[in-house]
């Protein structure tokens, strides 16, 4: 239009509608290139590093795919690589736009403070609520729960899928989706090192899909099994990891905010960070998993993380990861009762993203 203004001719020339068409057709193009090759990112569960890099590669494809598409419309295949190299430039940018449009099917875009992936900490969705019997809480594994659960049976109204196990160093890695009865999903990943016998709970993510599910053996009598638990015990069956095998356990990326903070509290109160991260939700979640597997933990280890003011994670999940976006009104209200619980304020340095390593022994 501008060059037509240029050259005292009707804006409106047959051109424009042309050139409208054509980009759009381009348009299309990048995006089904980017729903395809994020599929097919998440479909062989990538995860990490190598999810980031598929992520590049799609959003590089797309971007020269979508280039020589319209050179190739306006100009006949002479002129296909007419600007490829302006468009390899141009991913980044076009990975800004497939985010707000909401076509990022894998969930390879998706940022946290410092620009990484955020990994899913296990205790932000779908927290259990602790685990009790008449007696108190469940402390030893309930007799013949990990026996009865079996990769080939689906409890009644759900849907698992089970990943292929990937290698990933001397991890084996499995991630499952599933679907409960009131139609909400989620997904679990867990790995094991056969060599070093380290189980790794990697992430998990519950949404809204129900917290219990009703199998064959129940943890809990009338009330089923939590269903990170059954999922838990059920990768570990695919990982070929037996009853009571793992000498370690892993969590990894710890985010819940809650666990954070008791960790803080009690690392100035000046207990040791070892003997205070055992006395945290995030210690008492993964407990219930490791202690149903046939293990009990004997101590717990520290590693890695960043520390910076607690209002930087809060701020990420408060905008579900959309930075200067909105705030969830909800989420803002959640984290300043954990504030004023726990006497923080947001502008309070805390670690978090740490991993835990646990050193287990078999249950008697």
């Amino acid at each position: 239009m501008v060059s037509n203004a240029q050259k005292g001719e009707d804006i409106l020339q047959m051109n424009v509608l042309t050139n409208a068409l054509i980009g759009g057709a381009a348009g299309a193009v990048a995006a089904g290139i980017i729903l395809f090759g994020g599929g097919v990112v998440a479909g062989l569960g990538l995860t990490g590093a190598e999810a980031a890099i598929g992520g590049f590669i799609v959003l590089e494809v797309a971007a020269v795919g979508s280039t020589i598409f319209a050179n190739v419309l306006t100009g006949g295949w002479k002129n296909w690589d007419r600007g490829i190299i302006a468009a390899m430039l141009l991913a980044p940018v076009i990975g800004r736009l497939v985010k707000a449009l909401g076509l990022d099917p894998a969930g390879l875009l998706e940022e946290q403070p410092g620009g990484k992936k955020p990994p899913v900490d296990e205790n932000l969705q779908g927290q259990e609520e602790q685990l009790k019997t008449p007696g108190g809480r469940l402390e030893v594994a309930k007799a013949g729960l990990f026996e009865s659960i079996d990769p080939a049976n689906v409890p009644e109204g759900w849907t698992i899928v089970d990943g292929p196990i990937v290698i990933d160093g001397e991890l084996r890695v499995v991630r499952t989706t599933f679907t409960g009865p009131n139609g909400q999903s989620g997904w679990i990943e867990r790995a094991w090192n056969p060599t070093t016998g380290e189980f790794v709970m990697k992430n998990a993510f519950l949404g809204d899909a129900p917290s219990w599910i009703q199998n064959e053996v129940p943890m809990i009598e009338g009330k089923g099994t939590p269903t990170q638990t059954y999922m838990t015990l059920r990768i570990m069956k695919i990982l070929g990891v037996g009853f009571g095998e793992p000498v370690t356990a892993r969590m990894s990326t710890i985010q819940n905010i809650e666990a954070i903070m008791q960790l803080e509290q009690q690392v100035r109160a000046g207990v040791p960070q070892d003997q205070a991260v055992m006395n945290t939700e995030s210690v008492k979640y993964g407990k219930t998993n490791i202690q149903q597997g046939g293990n009990q933990i004997d101590s717990a280890h520290v590693e890695g993380g960043q520390r910076t003011p607690i209002g930087d994670l809060l701020d990420h999940y408060e905008t579900h990861g959309n930075p200067g976006g909105p705030k969830d009104p909800a989420v803002v209200a959640a984290n300043d009762a954990l504030l004023k619980k726990y006497g923080f304020g947001r502008t309070d340095e805390m670690l978090w993203d740490y991993d835990i390593e646990l050193k287990l022994r078999g249950a008697k």
